[in-house]
């Protein structure tokens, strides 16, 4: 008996684990929470999505659109400054990003 409950109180540990609040939106930037207050209301951005990367120990935000024939047109650091891509750490950032989340995704 006593080993029951000791599985049923562990499974239920298991099941309160504190909740991953990196992809809320009270943690990013102000800037891309008024970004996508604004999107989220465009239907012309129907299949949109926001991913969030490290790469050099930062944040980028990778606006990327479905219907865009420019794939990393808009790339934005922690600032909200589009990245403007040298050839070379562009390559570098396509190479060694890391951690993808998505950010937000437009509700169909």
């Amino acid at each position: 008996m006593r080993t029951i409950l000791f599985i049923l109180s562990f499974i239920t540990l298991l099941g309160c684990d504190k909740k991953d609040d990196n992809n809320s939106l009270e943690q990013n930037p102000k800037w891309l929470v008024d970004s996508i207050s604004t999107i989220d209301k465009d239907p012309q951005c129907n299949k949109d999505t926001i991913y969030r990367h490290t790469w050099k120990s930062q944040f980028y935000y990778h606006f990327f659109g479905y219907y865009s024939s420019c794939m990393y047109c808009r790339v934005y650091n922690y600032e909200g400054k589009i990245v403007s891509w040298k050839n070379e750490d562009f390559n570098d950032y396509l190479l060694n990003k890391k951690n993808e989340t998505i950010i937000w995704k437009y509700k169909q």
